[in-house]
């Protein structure tokens, strides 16, 4: 028997049947009122831990979003790596025009000058 049990307290190996029985009963309904408390707090915590969950996922980009959006960068990286390729290319244009030039007034100097 239960060491427990409030039918433990009597002298002897009988005890009536109907009290032997309801004290089981207000064992067993003090542990099913346990349980039941220990599974509410589980279960809050798990509606908590959902609705970060949700918070979280409202963060989240979906795969769709994000090919598309990527998609549109990459299209406007490559447009200014072209841009960036021709702004050299003028550039460097520019550089030989102007070292062209330079020798030229430089020659057409040094003969106005008489060397």
């Amino acid at each position: 028997m239960n060491e427990h049990s409030p039918v433990h307290d009597r002298n002897g190996d009988t005890v009536p049947l109907r009290e032997y029985i309801e004290a089981l009963i207000a064992e067993r309904d003090k542990a099913v009122t346990e349980a039941m408390r220990q599974m509410e707090q589980r279960l809050q915590g798990l509606n908590e831990l959902r609705s970060d969950v949700v918070k979280d996922r409202n963060l989240l980009l979906t795969r769709e979003r994000f090919d598309t959006e990527h998609g549109g960068l990459e299209a406007r990286v490559n447009s200014l790596e072209n841009w960036r390729g021709k702004a050299l290319g003028f550039g460097t244009l520019l550089a030989f025009l102007a070292a062209a030039v330079g020798a030229l007034l430089q020659s057409v100097i040094s003969r106005a000058l008489g060397g």
